[in-house]
C-alpha cells in the first residue's frame, strides 16, 4: 500500500481561532495564551516547546509564550474536526514552521520508517 502525505496549512488568523477554540473547550485553558498570534517559531527538537507572539487582547505588550508542541497539535487538529476539515485518527502528525504560517503534516504508511525524516512533534 503507498504512503499517504497530506498538509494543511495555517495562517496565524486561523491559528488564533483555534487556539480560542480550544481554549472554549476548557481543555488545558490555562497553557494556552488570548489574543492575536503574531509569531510562531516552531524549534527543529520535538521536545522543545512551540514559540508564540501574542498580543493580548487588553491591548498591553506583546509577549513570547512556551505552548507544548502537543497542545498546539490538539488546537489544530481538534479546530479542524469542529470545521468539518477530515483529519485520520491514526497517522502521524508533525508541525512544521513556513515562514509565518503553521503546517500541519499527516503521514499514514503501513511500512515501517518509510516517511521517517520527519521529526514528529504533536
Amino acid at each position: 500500500m503507498p504512503a499517504e502525505l497530506r498538509q494543511i496549512i495555517f495562517s496565524r488568523d486561523e491559528i488564533t481561532r483555534a487556539v480560542a477554540w480550544y481554549r472554549g473547550t476548557g481543555d488545558t485553558a490555562g497553557v494556552l495564551p488570548m489574543g492575536d498570534i503574531l509569531q510562531v517559531r516552531i524549534d527543529h527538537d520535538p521536545s522543545a516547546p512551540i514559540h508564540l507572539k501574542v498580543l493580548p487582547e487588553d491591548g498591553s505588550a506583546t509577549r513570547m509564550v512556551a505552548v507544548p508542541a502537543t497542545v498546539l497539535g490538539a488546537c489544530l487538529v481538534g479546530w479542524c474536526r469542529d470545521q468539518g476539515i477530515p483529519i485520520p485518527l491514526k497517522g502521524r502528525k508533525t508541525l512544521l514552521a513556513m515562514g509565518d504560517n503553521v503546517i500541519l503534516s499527516l503521514s499514514l504508511d503501513t511500512r515501517e520508517n518509510a516517511l521517517a525524516e520527519f521529526v514528529e512533534v504533536a
